[in-house]
């Protein structure tokens, strides 16, 4: 599955909560443990925009140097909520 970034113009209105919390619904009935994938930015206010909301399901952000890549990873063996 890949997610991508909600366009700008509909920031802020609940479609991504929507659908993580679909996606997190679904994790937990398949009894999947993690979820993980790599993160893609076009610029600097994007990617924090990015950090603040994974950051939120208590996503993890794994730096790697050497690749030049970020990684996400949430163990959803947790049951983290999602804070506001």
């Amino acid at each position: 599955m890949m997610l991508i970034d909600v366009p700008i113009q509909h920031i802020s209105k609940g479609f991504g909560n929507a659908l993580m919390r679909g996606i997190l619904r679904y994790a937990h009935i398949q009894g999947i443990d993690f979820l993980e994938g790599e993160q893609h930015w076009e610029n600097e206010e994007q990617r924090q925009r990015q950090i603040s909301y994974y950051s939120k399901y208590g996503f993890d952000f794994i730096r790697d140097p050497e690749l030049r890549k970020t990684y996400l990873r949430l163990d959803l063996r947790k049951g983290i909520e999602p804070t506001d």
